[in-house]
């Protein structure tokens, strides 16, 4: 039975980008602040934000400083692996050997059936909806002038179409993504593992 679920599922396209993995055990933990200031017509507003810096010595005594919002979770002290994606120039995942908890990147949350999912949902069936209306009107005219079966019955059918593929492409992408984000976790937890031995 899962065999037969497997293999109806598309295949995902493994993500074969180049990750880099430090072993080390943290030096030390900070929060670099910053502030960016935009200028608006009447007033300038300021963001502040914090991210986590964390210092981390090897095995061999050599440090290495990392930014980011994935490394809440050290205190100096803490045995951890991070795994990096050079190419972006980011953190992607991070076990603390200490405490035996992995953190991974806020990008590769699992995306759920939330409001935003079924809003996304709604404003593709008005759109597919409106090109539906508009097509059975070049084709089939004014509703008052359809006489024939077919002239009513398709411009019904357009529709149902349409809300079928509203609800269908944003769905069928979800689990796409989340298709691709579980497999490049499972991918940082191997890295992770191999390193944590």
């Amino acid at each position: 039975m899962a065999e037969e679920a497997a293999s109806r599922t598309a295949p995902v396209t493994p993500d074969e980008r180049p990750l880099t993995v430090w072993r080390g055990q943290v030096v030390s933990v900070a929060d670099r602040v910053t502030s960016t200031t935009y200028s608006g017509k009447h007033r300038d507003h300021t963001r502040v934000s914090s991210l986590p810096e964390v210092w981390i010595a090897d095995a061999s005594g050599q440090e290495f400083q990392f930014t980011d919002l994935t490394l809440a979770g050290c205190r100096p002290g803490h045995m951890v692996v991070i795994v990096g994606d050079p190419a972006k120039n980011r953190v992607v995942g991070m076990a603390n050997l200490t405490t035996g908890r992995t953190y991974y990147a806020p990008t590769l949350a699992i995306l759920p059936v939330n409001a935003g999912h079924i809003m996304g949902m709604v404003v593709a069936a008005i759109l597919f909806c409106g090109f539906a209306w508009f097509l059975s009107i070049a084709i089939f005219g004014e509703v008052r002038t359809r006489h024939s079966w077919w002239a009513r019955t398709a411009p019904e059918l357009m529709f149902y179409l349409a809300l079928f593929f509203a609800w269908w492409m944003p769905e069928k992408l979800r689990q796409r993504v989340n298709r691709r984000t579980e497999a490049l976790r499972a991918r940082i937890d191997r890295e992770i593992e191999a390193a944590g031995r």
